[in-house]
């Protein structure tokens, strides 16, 4: 399941020409750094996986 999260997440950046800077600013850390070392990163990349698909209604 993990993979397929970070698959999905990496079409999604991809996709919309994403950064992790873009999504770091989102979701006030400091650098895309801080993002990316975050216990929370997994969360926040499964989070924007599912609210993507839902509001799209398109699976990545």
């Amino acid at each position: 399941m993990e993979k397929d999260i970070q698959r999905k997440y990496k079409t999604l950046k991809a996709k919309h020409e994403l950064t992790d800077a873009d999504i770091a600013s989102w979701f006030g850390y400091t650098s895309p750094v801080a993002f990316t070392t975050s216990s929370a990163k997994k969360r926040i990349t499964k989070g924007l996986v599912a609210f993507y698909e839902k509001v799209t209604k398109e699976e990545l």
